[in-house]
């Protein structure tokens, strides 16, 4: 008999089917049952080499996580398992499976051809090609027809009903401190496509230069004179040192800044005011302070959900330079859904202020996996009628 490997995960299967089975895995086993799927992505497998899946057991919903677990764990390989009545073996290999075998050829005593295309699995580059073009369709995300109609309506309908209010605070700020009425940043949203998020300006035009200038006068707000875009385009000592350009770059608004001194400048973030909220920030202005704790400001965002950059729930648009550094499989997930105003991450951090970068990793990615109609209506429910996250992402 062929030496095969023994660190191999079964899941959605019952221990009486597997008695021959087991004899040929050997003691290197585990039974897992169809929901630990999902949870196999936020932990190391170690030494894993195959996953066996009962696909009789896999409804349509957990398509996506299966293909996900494939992508987030390229080492590991899946193999499929039915009975010949399930329909869709073929558009298996497409979901990330690097074999498919009726059980009867498992379970018999003579499965010679079967085992040698198992160890086949591990010794073939095909799996690196596969994934590589999985990988490419996986992550191109489009808003499907149905909740595109839903967000068209709502957003349309909501500015329609809060018209009223949208021209008085356009009025509003423009008698206050003028021009522009809007402000907008990049963003990233699905697919790591980049949009601009629009707001309504809530701080004067000339917001760093009156805090300047108040420094000047009492040292009130103390604050270095670095902006995480005054990096753009500074080499590092060791960049130059080495007299080459950065190897590694972070994107921020305005271009690209070294990794070194990204990280550097983030080691500050705690006491560097730049990133510190003020109490009676003076660049803000009246009618700002009170857009923002109404989060009034976030209301233009329904213009982005018209012209389709974003969805009315979905997972929280990033930054350009925190974008940039999810680009694992598994970090990636979260990019398979629709940038939103509100999402499963906004309602859960409302009763869980301490919430833990790895937790809300965790909901972007099960909203990106799991999502429904019917979910969306959930956390639209749950939102309302604060309406608006604030949370700062």
């Amino acid at each position: 008999m062929v030496d095969t490997p023994r660190n191999i995960l079964l899941i959605g299967f019952k221990e009486p089917n597997l008695s021959h089975l087991r004899e040929w895995i050997g003691p290197g086993h585990q039974v897992k049952n169809l929901e630990s799927i999902y949870s196999l992505m936020h932990v190391d497998l170690g030494l894993v080499e195959l996953i066996f899946i009962n696909l009789e057991r896999i409804p349509e919903s957990y398509e996506k996580i299966i293909t996900s677990l494939a992508l987030s764990k390229p080492k590991t390989k899946l193999v499929g398992v039915h009975r010949g009545k399930f329909l869709r073996v073929e558009k298996a290999k497409k979901y990330g499976f690097s074999a498919v075998f009726r059980f009867d050829k498992l379970v018999q005593k003579d499965f010679s051809d079967a085992e040698e295309e198992l160890l086949n699995l591990h010794l073939s580059d095909d799996r690196r090609k596969q994934l590589a073009s999985i990988r490419k369709s996986f992550y191109s995300y489009k808003i499907p027809r149905g909740k595109r109609i839903f967000d068209v309506c709502f957003a349309a309908g909501l500015i329609l009903v809060l018209s009223p209010i949208l021209l008085l605070l356009i009025v509003a700020i423009y008698i206050e401190s003028g021009k522009p009425i809007f402000y907008s940043s990049k963003r990233v949203g699905s697919s790591y496509q980049v949009f601009d998020f629009w707001k309504f300006r809530s701080m004067y035009p000339d917001a760093d230069k009156r805090l300047k200038q108040l420094q000047q006068q009492n040292n009130q707000y103390k604050q270095e004179d670095t902006d995480i875009n005054d990096l753009v385009g500074v080499q590092c000592q060791q960049c130059l040192q080495d007299s080459a350009a950065c190897q590694r770059t972070v994107f921020t608004d305005k271009g690209r800044v070294c990794e070194k001194l990204y990280r550097e400048f983030k080691q500050t973030e705690g006491v560097n005011n730049t990133f510190v909220k003020i109490k009676n920030d003076p660049r803000i202005t009246k009618i700002g302070r009170f857009i923002r704790k109404t989060s009034l400001d976030e209301l233009p965002q329904l213009y982005n959900v018209l012209i389709g950059d974003m969805s009315v729930v979905g997972n929280r648009p990033l930054p350009l330079y925190e974008a940039e550094k999810l680009t694992t499989d598994f970090l990636a997930i979260r990019f398979m859904a629709p940038a939103g105003i509100t999402g499963l991450w906004q309602i859960t951090k409302r009763g869980k202020p301490n919430m833990s970068y790895e937790e809300r990793v965790e909901l972007d990615n099960r909203y990106a996996l799991e999502y429904n109609f019917w979910m969306d209506l959930k956390i639209l429910f749950k939102t309302l009628p604060a309406a608006i996250q604030k949370e700062n992402v």
